[in-house]
Order: C-alpha cells, then structure tokens, then sequence
C-alpha cells in the first residue's frame, strides 16, 4: 500500500471569499480534509472525502507562487476550493482515475471525524461501497489533461504572436500618417508661399492707391474751392446760369464719387494693418472701379470747368 500524501494548502467553499489554512491527505481510497488549528492544542474536525465521491475537478487558476487553485465537485452536489501544490494535483487526479476507471467496486463514504491533538489524524480505512458511474466529461482524467503545462505554453505563444501583428499594424498606420502629413505640409508650403507673392502683390497696389488717394484729395479741395468760385460767379453772369448748373452737377458728383473712393480705400489701409490680407484683397477688387469712376467724373468736371 502506497505512503498517504499530505500538503499544506489553503480552502474555502464555492461562494466564499475568504481562504482558511488546511492540511489536504491522501490516501488509497479517501482525501482528509483537516483546517488548521490555531494552537497545537486544539483539536479541529477532520472531513474525510471518499475519492469515488468526488465527480470532478476543474482548474481554476494560479493562486501564487508555488500553489494552484482547483475546483473540487461532490456528488452530494456541494463543492469547494483548494489551493494546493500542483504535484498534490497530480496524485489526486491519479487517485481519482484509479479509483473510477481501474479498481473494483469500492469506495469511501466521508464522514467527519476528530484529528487528535498536535495535528496528526486518523487513517483508517473507510468501509467501502459501490463506486459511482464516471461522469461523462467532468471526469478526473479529462480534468488531469487541462493541467498539462503545454497548454499555458501554447497560450503564452499566442499571446505574443497577437502582440507581434498587432504591433506591427499600428507601426504600419503610424508610417502611413507620417507620409500623408509630409504631403499636406508641402502642399501647405506652396500655398503659404503663393499667399506671399499675393500679399506683396496687394501692398504694391496699396501704394499706388494711397498715392491716388492723396492726389485725390487735393484735387477735392481744389474742386471745393472752385465750385465756391463759380457761384461767386453765377450771380454775376445770369446768361451762365445753365453752365454754372451743370457745372456744380459735375462738381458734386465728382466730390461725391472721391468721397466713396477715398472711404474705400481707408477700409484697406485698415484691413491691412490689421493682417487681414484676404479681406483687404477684395475690399481693393471693389474700391478699383469706384476710384476709376471717381477719377473719371473729377477729369469730366475739369473739362467742363475749362
């Protein structure tokens, strides 16, 4: 008869959160079930599992360092949690395939008993009964199979294959955005150059309307003090009345048209010194035809003038 295997481990029932500390045996035909006492003077109840009892178990996943957690179902329908060494692990789903697949008819019913003080416990044999059925998937040897360690191997592999493409992809897209905005900035460039030649284009032709402007407004005054002339004179020669009429409608219209050219071109001396380039562009579109005709009434006024 094979030596009882004995671990220290930790367990708790399915639905709990808290881990108590436990002594987990081994025997041919039974699993002792031992909490560990807070002295060594006390004595703790020993549950005592038989292993044709138990239907299955599950893994559950690393508890930490050298302890893995497994799910224990009973065919009572209760279950609990173990964190127990792996190699207790192994020798319990060996049990369990021995005793459900291998043995004759024989098994152990649990029963609580009472482990003497100091921690040792009773190792009697249970009296045997007749093994129950294996249970279809849930099966300890299928069970024994998800603890193999290839299978964390394959996972890790995985992992890192995924990790790989994944990197990969995002190194990929990354380049891709690196071209497509080293393309928008030189695109950027040229119209930002364009925009320059614009602007300086634009100042030049500010120059030349500001000169207009102050010629503009010279002849304004002079046209002021003419028409203020010619009315002196009006009263004097009745016979050129109709001259001197249309005369001041030149006059006026002409003042009229230098006033609006005159405001226009304000408009884009500001605009201009506030930066606002575009804006001051098409303000000059618009005060081109205005100052043009303003020049042209000023001129027809002149001529009429003599």
């Amino acid at each position: 008869m094979s030596e009882p295997t004995a671990v220290s481990g930790y367990y708790r029932p399915v639905g709990s959160n808290d881990w108590s500390a436990a002594r987990f045996v081994q025997h041919v035909d039974w699993l002792d079930l031992t909490p560990e006492p807070p002295s060594t003077a006390a004595q703790v109840p020993v549950e005592r599992i038989g292993l044709s009892e138990i239907t299955g178990v599950d893994e559950i996943g690393p508890q930490g360092g050298a302890l893995a957690t497994i799910e224990i179902r009973r065919r009572s329908g209760t279950a609990f949690q173990a964190a127990v060494p792996p190699t207790f692990i192994e020798a319990l789903c060996n049990g369990l395939q021995r005793v459900h697949h291998a043995q004759p008819p024989g098994s152990i019913v649990p029963n609580p008993i009472v482990a003497p003080a100091g921690g040792a416990t009773d190792t009697t044999t249970p009296t045997p009964t007749e093994p129950p059925a294996p249970v279809g998937t849930s099966a300890p040897a299928d069970h024994r199979k998800r603890l193999v360690p290839r299978a964390l191997a394959v996972l890790v592999v995985a992992g890192l294959l995924g990790a790989a493409v994944g990197l990969f992809a995002q190194s990929r897209a990354q380049r891709d955005r690196a071209e497509l905005a080293e393309s928008e900035l030189v695109a950027t460039r040229g119209q930002l150059d364009e925009t320059t030649a614009t602007l300086e284009r634009t100042r030049g032709e500010l120059t030349s309307k500001q000169t207009a402007l102050d010629a503009a407004n010279a002849a304004n005054g002079d046209l002021t003090t003419r028409v203020s002339e010619l009315g002196n004179e009006k009263a004097q020669v009745q016979d050129e009345r109709n001259a001197a009429q249309e005369l001041g409608r030149l006059g006026a219209d002409a003042a009229a048209r230098m006033t609006s050219c005159a405001d226009l071109l304000v408009d884009i001396i500001g605009y201009v010194l506030e930066e606002f380039y575009a804006t001051a562009s098409i303000a000059l579109d618009t005060a081109t035809p205005v100052c043009q005709s303003a020049s042209s009434a000023v001129g027809a006024f002149q001529a009429a003038a003599g």
